[in-house]
């Protein structure tokens, strides 16, 4: 009713897409000026939204993913020193600390369930390539550490040197990812800002959320959904198999300039916030 109220008194409105996914909540949405995420997003948008003008712009916060961003001096030297024998592996987790989502959403990657099956990874990485990895787990929703399932999660991990829980709060995800060479989680947009970084970035989606929903139907090539298909793309990329990583490397550069990006120019909010004073100044003229 906001938007409508502004159309009918002539008051211009701007938005943008922040999450990939945000569309897939909405229905119809009315906005003179509409950031999107990439040019097959414009497409989709054409259909459902109402939009004065639909303006290409991808993800914005991949800058945030720099190792140069890291306070902690003494975690990076440490990732830094292992690095030099094991491939550095990141576990981003979404369990959340409330019910609310998987309750309204089905398992969508942030109940215990979904909590229980990424222990079960850990155990078969430590089988298989144990001597090889490095491990770093953390959990974005920060209150979800101080829950009982946390603890208990905590501790029976506890009997593998080669992983390290993340809670400290001066290590965010993004510092995670900045050192790791392999990203994997549960659906999230952060996910997406590892790939357009260069990692080799998968989601975990045993629940078969994120495999249902639109794009990512067309762009599954990151997308997992059995511990064995974890295990054998793993042993791809440190085997070096040239068929496995060039197939990888097409798909992502396809997806990042369709889908995550400018047609491939890699933008931030500094960006955002230079289109919009664009798009107000062009209002101003009329």
């Amino acid at each position: 009713s906001l938007l409508i109220s502004a159309a009918v008194n002539k008051i211009k409105s701007i938005s943008f897409q922040d999450r990939l996914t945000s569309y897939v909540y909405n229905n119809k949405i009315i906005f003179d000026y509409y950031f999107t995420c990439g040019s097959y997003f414009n497409k989709i948008f054409k259909k459902k939204y109402s939009a004065e003008k639909l303006i290409s712009i991808g993800l914005l916060r991949s800058n945030l993913i720099d190792e140069n961003l890291i306070r902690n001096e003494k975690f990076l030297l440490k990732i830094k020193s292992i690095k030099k024998i094991k491939k550095v592996i990141s576990l981003i987790l979404s369990t959340s600390s409330s019910r609310y989502k998987s309750d309204l959403y089905g398992e969508d990657g942030t109940s215990i369930k979904s909590l229980w099956n990424f222990e079960n990874l850990i155990c078969n990485l430590e089988k298989k390539l144990k001597n090889r990895i490095h491990i770093l787990v953390k959990f974005k929703d920060k209150n979800f550490t101080y829950q009982e399932e946390f603890l208990k999660f905590e501790e029976r991990l506890k009997k593998f040197n080669n992983v390290e829980i993340i809670k400290s709060d001066n290590i965010n995800s993004a510092n995670i990812i900045s050192v790791s060479d392999i990203v994997i989680g549960s659906q999230s947009t952060i996910i997406e800002e590892a790939l357009m970084k260069n990692k080799y970035s998968f989601i975990l989606d045993f629940e078969n959320f994120a495999s249902t929903l639109g794009f990512y139907r067309y762009n599954n090539f990151y997308i997992l959904k059995s511990i064995d298909n974890v295990i054998d793309s793993l042993m791809f990329l440190f085997n070096e198999d040239k068929k496995y990583i060039d197939n990888y490397n097409r798909n992502r550069k396809f997806f990042i300039e369709n889908f995550l990006s400018d047609r491939g120019k890699i933008n931030n909010f500094d960006t955002l916030r230079s289109k919009i004073l664009n798009c107000i100044n062009e209002e101003l003229k009329n």
